[in-house]
């Protein structure tokens, strides 16, 4: 597990996958929301713990990120790219062509179908920001496409709405057992107590 620091705290990288990560980098606690994509360069910061930028390209995508005007364009993207992939697993819409959705949000149609999946389409010279979010997604993609909703699931906590790779067949109920898991275990102790 990968540890991300920002000024909202500090965000644990649990998902299993990109596109879950991408979901958990805003927490909802007790009505609070914390955005721990707040800035550029935190986006920077987060997409390399993250794995979403190989190491070398992440000073390149710090200095362009610096920068307001990028830094605010590409945030609201990212940000755009989350809410999406949330209402499709919150099932609150479910999309016929999603490429074709993030394209949208991309500065140039970078994703296309072939076959069954997508590939994407780079020359391999865009900018570093605008890399990160063909990256971004295509890994929404990927993980829509490759992997059944049934081992996508959402931590079962009630301060706690993280998603996460569910490997035991529907089973698993938190995203954290040393977190959340422990914290239902000492509830219902302490509920057992009471009565």
């Amino acid at each position: 597990m990968q540890i991300f620091e920002s000024r909202q705290g500090r965000l644990k990288v649990i998902g299993e996958h990109p596109a879950l990560d991408l979901l958990n980098s805003v927490d909802v606690d007790r009505g609070r929301v914390s955005d721990f994509l707040e800035s550029g360069v935190a986006l920077a910061r987060w997409s390399e713990v993250a794995a979403l930028t190989p190491p070398d390209e992440v000073q390149k995508l710090v200095a362009a990120l610096e920068k307001e005007s990028v830094a605010g364009a590409v945030l609201g993207k990212v940000h755009a790219m989350r809410q999406l992939l949330a209402d499709e697993l919150l099932e609150v819409r479910q999309s016929e062509d999603l490429a074709a959705l993030l394209n949208d949000l991309l500065p140039h149609p970078l994703l296309s179908a072939a076959g069954e999946g997508v590939i994407l389409n780079s020359r391999g010279d865009e900018p570093a920001e605008q890399r990160l979010l063909a990256r971004m997604a295509l890994h929404i993609v990927a993980l829509l496409l490759s992997v059944p909703r049934a081992h996508i699931s959402q931590c079962e906590a009630p301060n706690c709405d993280w998603f996460f790779l569910d490997h035991s067949g529907g089973r698993r109920r938190w995203c954290l057992m040393q977190g959340c898991g422990n914290a239902a275990k000492a509830r219902r102790h302490r509920a057992k107590l009471s009565t």
